[in-house]
């Protein structure tokens, strides 16, 4: 053989040995990308003292005699919905707190989705139930057609072991031996996973193996699909919790609450009418009904409900964010980000359309075979939650509080701001806007500084568990 000769079989074999890898193996690849460790492992025998969240959410509900969905209390009509978001990043992440605020975000648009859900619901179910005996002839030819499939694939990995050893021989470079010696391994598990689902054992020749004849066969399905879509406008978030159990994912739950009279209040918070706010008794001031401590704002999201000191009904919005470092730029970045948190939790107490999709599918066959019975069952669940709300105009959102500190357990640095919209400060923004736009000539503006007023110093370590409940929402719902 000469040298040209020699060069077109090496290279011709190692096209063919790669060629042949990606095709067989490319859905076994995708699949073993699936089996990654999850993020969080608990250790054979760890149990975790702490609560649930949904545990907690049930004991407060109990403690304040309401149940989820339709309650009335001295007349008093409204709707209780729950939700429970997972904290997807890890705890030692720097992202952390990033995804506490998401976990927020899954847990209220849950809460959503179940009050669209109780509004009113599109539910789609079917039924399948199956039952077949083979007969002798057809099982002899399926059972013939398996013995020649599995005859060819045992043929292939004669072929690919001769094809990697052809490579190695003549491979120039020991990264062409290698990937040979991967191409050809990628294989023989192909192969083995396709001889598996055929019947046969991959370790055994198979012509030596005698396929079971089936009797017969039984199958089942059952599937749910239920639709939603609705706009929801005027559901406060009345309590949060945070539960954070050793060694395992953290969840924050929310239990949310809905009303005519927040309806109306989110109405005219989209319509800009300040004369549909429900009116009540005076109350103190916003900031001084608002908590004071970041032990309590850390586990305190969303927005509620409050009366003001001119007895109207205002909206109170907690938004927070993570930053990178105790540096005060990075604090004042964030500072800007839970700023934006909070303005949009107001937005979406204004109103937004939600659609839910969720879908249940189960699956159960048995196979009679000569000697055996082979039961197989399968469950899928499947949920998607959309949830939009358009560019709409507010006027006189205003920080009340800003605030920054440690997370108690892990110590990522957390920025705070208290976001309040009042309607006295609705139409004084309205005002200064008109009277903004008709000014002749360009003034210079001041800058200002501000500063967090915070002190309380929760810094900590990453072990142990964390149980928290944010402040809790005014019955002036």
């Amino acid at each position: 053989m000469n040298g040209n000769d020699q060069l077109h079989r090496k290279k011709s074999s190692l096209l063919l040995t790669v060629s042949a890898a990606l095709l067989l193996s490319g859905s076994f690849a995708l699949n073993s990308n699936a089996s990654a460790s999850p993020a969080y492992e608990i250790s054979e025998g760890e149990v975790s003292d702490a609560p649930s969240v949904r545990d907690l959410i049930d004991n407060y509900l109990d403690s304040k005699g309401w149940t989820e969905g339709d309650n009335d209390k001295n007349g008093k009509k409204f709707f209780v919905a729950v939700g429970v978001g997972t904290i997807a990043a890890r705890r030692d992440s720097p992202s952390y707190i990033s995804s506490r605020s998401n976990a927020y975000q899954k847990a209220f648009v849950s809460a959503q989705r179940d009050m669209v859900q109780f509004l009113e619901s599109e539910i789609s179910a079917s039924i399948e139930s199956s039952y077949s005996e083979p007969s002798d002839a057809r099982e002899k030819a399926r059972i013939e057609e398996l013995t020649n499939q599995g005859l060819a694939l045992q043929g292939a990995i004669a072929q690919v072991s001769a094809l990697s050893a052809d490579v190695q021989d003549v491979a120039e470079y020991e990264s062409q031996a290698t990937a040979a010696i991967q191409a050809e391994r990628l294989l023989r598990l192909e192969i083995d996973k396709r001889l598996r689902e055929a019947g046969f054992d991959p370790n055994q020749p198979v012509e030596f193996q005698e396929l079971k004849k089936i009797l017969s066969t039984e199958e089942f399905k059952d599937a749910t699909k239920i639709v939603a879509n609705s706009r929801v406008a005027g559901m406060q978030a009345f309590k949060t919790f945070e539960v954070l159990p050793e060694g395992n994912q953290g969840t924050i739950g929310v239990v949310a609450i809905y009303s005519d009279r927040l309806h109306n209040l989110a109405n005219a918070l989209f319509s800009g009418n300040e004369t549909l706010i429900p009116e009540g008794a005076p109350r103190k001031p916003l900031r001084d009904q608002i908590p004071q401590k970041e032990s309590v704002l850390i586990g305190t999201f969303g927005v509620t409900a409050k009366v003001d000191e001119n007895g109207q009904l205002s909206l109170v919005s907690y938004g927070q964010a993570g930053a990178k470092s105790e540096s005060s730029r990075s604090l004042e970045a964030a500072q800007r980000k839970a700023r934006t948190a909070a303005f949009q939790q107001i937005r979406f107490f204004a109103g937004a359309i939600v659609k839910t999709i969720e879908s249940v599918e189960k699956s159960e066959s048995m196979t009679t075979l000569q000697d055996e019975i082979v039961a197989v069952t399968d469950d899928s669940y499947e949920e998607s939650i959309n949830v939009t709300a358009e560019a709409l105009k507010i006027s006189g959102l205003k920080t009340i509080k800003r605030w920054d500190s440690k997370h108690p357990l892990t110590g990522h640095y957390i920025a705070g701001q208290v976001v309040v919209w009042q309607p006295q400060s609705s139409e004084l923004a309205k005002d200064m806007k008109i009277k903004a736009n008709q000014a002749p000539e360009k003034s210079e503006g001041v800058q200002l500084k501000t500063q967090s007023d915070s002190s309380e110093d929760l810094s900590g370590g990453k072990a142990g568990a964390f149980v928290s409940d944010g402040a809790e929402g005014s019955e002036d719902f």
